[in-house]
């Protein structure tokens, strides 16, 4: 079980690549580049594309098998 860090908060950043997509689009495992560096995150992601500005929101998780990452519950995409 994952344990929250923080249940509302905003992540902005790029796109880098979407490593898994469940069957039928509704899940996903990417990598999104920030200002911080390079983090994963999971969720719903549709119509999403690599290269394309995102704006998030979500939760910073602690995955016991995969680790610290951010869980999606919004995006956005943003114009460049």
């Amino acid at each position: 079980m994952s344990t929250l860090f923080d249940e509302d908060a905003r992540l902005v950043g790029t796109l880098h690549s979407v490593r898994f997509e469940a069957d039928g689009g509704d899940w996903h495992v990417a990598s999104v580049d920030t200002r911080r560096g390079r983090i994963t995150v999971v969720g719903n992601l549709a119509g999403a594309a690599p290269g394309e500005g995102l704006q998030l929101r979500g939760a910073w998780v602690q995955d016991p098998k995969y680790g610290r990452q951010f869980r999606v519950k919004d995006a956005v995409a943003v114009p460049p």
